[in-house]
């Protein structure tokens, strides 16, 4: 982490990840540490395949918080923009099952609303959560079909609500969140998916005219995305990709 009082960075080592930042909680940050004897500015060659802890880490103080463990039935963990636990998964060995949990925001023990035999190729990818309706999430799934689509999941009856977006022809690869993670921190506010380069389907108009004149004033622009913009959005960092540009920031 960096001191911008003392203008210097603080050390974590391997065995500490960064998870997210916390836009409601100014000066504090999401971060995670393997379940080892390793400490945050330690290194551990095999964090990767450890359960994890996971804090909310004061950058003014240092102080830390324990948030939820992992353990070796339940991992995956995964937040929502508040730092709220939401979605989890694990194995039941004994019917050779991939199993999936949800939460709510203020619950404290997990749910289960999916099983899925490990012979079932088909993936259950959460991607992020509606907005102003905490029940629902965004999943990456074919559900049935045959090429991934985007579709919204009701968490507390793990059921399918509505197919968002599915094109015939290719997968959907991810979300796009709002690039001012300070005002709309999480917002699905569209996606990618495959075809001949990666096309983006926007669901803010204000959002994918941004995007156009970036294309227009940026040179060789192929692959861009706003990697962030300040509170205010006046200023953005835009990163763009492509055969006739090895990779540039702005």
């Amino acid at each position: 982490s960096y001191s911008m009082k003392d203008e210097k960075f603080s050390r974590f080592g391997s065995n500490t990840q960064l998870v997210g930042s916390l836009p409601d909680q100014p000066n504090k940050v999401l971060i995670s540490k393997s379940r080892s004897n390793a400490s945050f500015d330690q290194d551990d060659p095999f964090a990767f395949a450890r359960p994890r802890e996971f804090f909310e880490l004061n950058l003014e103080t240092g102080a830390k918080k324990l948030i939820i463990k992992e353990n070796n039935s339940i991992g995956g963990i995964g937040f929502d923009p508040q730092g709220n636990p939401r979605s989890a998964f694990g194995f039941d060995p004994s019917t050779q099952e991939q199993v999936y949990y949800g939460r709510m925001p203020g619950e404290n023990s997990w749910r289960e609303v999916l099983r899925r035999s490990t012979f079932n190729l088909e993936d259950f990818g959460p991607v992020g959560f509606v907005k102003d309706n905490p029940a629902h999430g965004y999943i990456i799934t074919t559900n049935g079909n045959d090429v991934y689509g985007l579709w919204e999941y009701d968490w507390e009856t793990g059921e399918y609500v509505d197919l968002v977006f599915r094109d015939e022809a290719a997968d959907v690869r991810n979300v796009l969140t709002h690039p001012n993670g300070w005002e709309r921190p999480g917002e699905v506010i569209g996606l990618e998916h495959y075809g001949p380069k990666p096309m983006k389907v926007f669901f803010d108009e204000e959002i994918e005219a941004l995007y156009s004149q970036l294309e227009a004033a940026i040179p060789n622009a192929y692959d861009l995305s706003i990697n962030s913009m300040s509170r205010d959005s006046s200023r953005y960092i835009v990163f763009n990709v492509g055969p006739r540009d090895p990779g540039t920031y702005y």
